[in-house]
């Protein structure tokens, strides 16, 4: 297996990641109606302040969860959305690593088995740890089958650019 192909097809699968990821979140409304706004939102922040002091995952026996994320002044978290956005990229590239390593090892040669198998793997994924969320932790399955539809195409596209990479860098490797 050829390093540079690891080391390319890492880089633009992990693109092809973070701009689908970026399309799905931001132009797509299937998110509008599963994540709501808190109802009185600052009697909420004041008794969060008590009950959840600092980050974490909190649960009580009636099954409520909570998922906190706050900066420790209450201010807006978007204002460090390039760490946030840093971190993102990082993990998209661990997981074209990753996909850069299945598309590899499969003996199709392919590009639409290669994504659509690269897809699958992402399905499974998404089922897997999303599945878990909704649950165990309450998440809704509106918001978990959106998830999972997020995941799905983007290691589909992902491995289609990885297979695409792969064919063109990869000696002896036809379709």
């Amino acid at each position: 297996m050829s390093i540079k192909y690891l080391i390319v097809g890492s880089l633009f699968g992990a693109i092809t990641l973070f701009l689908w990821g970026a399309v799905a979140h931001m132009l797509f409304p299937w998110e509008n109606n599963i994540i709501r706004e808190f109802a009185d939102k600052e009697a909420f922040l004041e008794e969060l302040k008590k009950s959840a002091p600092q980050n974490g995952i909190y649960v009580d026996s009636h099954g409520v969860f909570a998922a906190v994320s706050f900066r420790p002044d209450f201010g807006d978290k978007f204002q460090s959305m390039g760490r946030n956005l840093a971190i993102e990229f990082a993990a998209n590239i661990a997981v074209a690593f990753l996909l850069c390593l299945v598309v590899a090892g499969l003996r199709t040669t392919s590009l639409g088995a290669r994504a659509f198998l690269a897809g699958l793997a992402g399905l499974a994924s998404g089922f897997d740890i999303l599945g878990s969320f909704c649950d165990w932790y309450g998440f809704s399955e509106a918001f978990g089958l959106a998830e999972i539809a997020i995941v799905t195409v983007g290691w589909f596209l992902a491995g289609l650019v990885i297979a695409s990479l792969q064919k063109k860098m990869v000696p002896g490797l036809t379709s």
